[in-house]
């Protein structure tokens, strides 16, 4: 009888301390969100004035095929998300695009009408297969605020069907909305000088697409390009305001868009070296507008004398003579335009 009783005893403590099989015969698994075009190619960014991104894809993938479906809740725009998520979509047609979204986008899951502003939906991965997809459309909400690049955060959380609740680890996916606004436009008038022919003042005009609530300034930055910056080298910057090759320009107030302009003095060296094409010069912009850090670059060319032409008026039968004015009463005049290489 005792012999019994220990053996039973044995046995219930072997089975108490044998570790506890994982359900549906050991079978771990995880998912892992990815967003898709079409074609099967990664989502990498929106751009805010891109317009409906129409018949995208969000699939969750299984780390190994299960033998049992997976239920995949996914929500578009969790809270730790820095874009502001729209809930007033609308379209008249199931071919007409989506309107009037609001907040930073829109968004839909589906083909259904119905299913605008839905931004939460279940993917369901079929047991003894690794993925599934859900069709997502988002709609950029165009604005004219510098408000830096966004982030739409998509989460998930996942459970087995058998045994019912058996939670599966969920990797998320962000995508960033790309701000059309927070870059700084520049560009020089003249966009060229030339070598040998002494200096040349350029006006440089920087502007941004978006509002600016107060003044602002940029900070311009001339270096070299394929051209070297230094006074035995290509060229040097001189000029009212500049320092270390430096100058600002001031954007004034603007409620949609601001510009302003600023000058440097570009002096070419003339090198003797044939640089066909020219050599180009770099302008760098910079600027913090509400917060926001703004960037942008531009360029201008320096050509070798024999690259820039200079056009002149001559008479029709006399091309050595260059003609600069006619008279009011002298009638039909028939001249030719002359082209030459070199400076004037």
């Amino acid at each position: 009888m005792r012999r019994a009783l220990r053996l039973a005893v044995a046995l219930s403590l072997a089975w108490a301390v044998l570790p506890a099989a994982s359900p549906a015969g050991g079978q771990t698994a995880t998912v892992t969100l990815s967003l898709l075009n079409n074609d099967g190619t990664a989502l990498g960014t929106l751009a805010e004035d891109g317009g409906q991104y129409s018949s995208k894809w969000v699939r969750a993938t299984l780390s190994s095929a299960l033998t049992n479906d997976v239920l995949v809740q996914v929500t578009v725009g969790a809270p730790s998300s820095t874009a502001t998520l729209g809930n007033s979509c609308q379209r008249i047609t199931f071919l007409t695009p989506y309107t009037g979204c609001g907040g930073d986008y829109g968004v839909a899951s589906g083909d259904s009408l119905t299913q605008a502003n839905r931004n939460a939906f279940t993917i369901t991965i079929a047991r003894n297969q690794t993925s599934a997809q859900e069709i997502i459309h988002f709609i950029p909400t165009p604005d004219t605020l510098i408000e830096g690049d966004e982030v739409i955060k998509i989460t998930g959380t996942a459970n087995r069907v058998i045994p019912a609740n058996t939670v599966v680890p969920v990797t998320g996916v962000d995508i960033t909305i790309d701000d059309a606004d927070d870059v700084i436009s520049l560009s020089a008038d003249p966009g060229f000088a030339g070598e040998g022919g002494g200096a040349t003042e350029a006006t440089v005009t920087a502007g941004v697409g978006g509002g600016v609530s107060s003044a602002a300034e940029v900070t311009v930055t001339v270096s070299g390009g394929t051209a070297t910056l230094g006074a035995t080298e290509d060229f040097t910057v001189s000029g009212t305001g500049v320092s270390n090759n430096r100058f600002t320009i001031t954007l004034p107030t603007g409620a949609s868009s601001s510009s302003g302009s600023g000058s440097f003095t570009i002096t070419a060296r003339e090198d003797n070296t044939v640089e066909a094409g020219g050599e180009t010069v770099t302008l760098s912009a910079s600027a913090t507008i509400g917060g926001v850090s703004l960037s942008g670059t531009g360029e201008l060319r320096i050509y070798d004398a024999a690259e820039v032409i200079t056009l002149s008026l001559v008479d029709a039968s006399d091309t050595t003579t260059a003609v600069s004015a006619i008279g009011e009463d002298d009638g039909a005049q028939t001249l030719r335009v002359k082209a030459a290489a070199g400076a004037a």
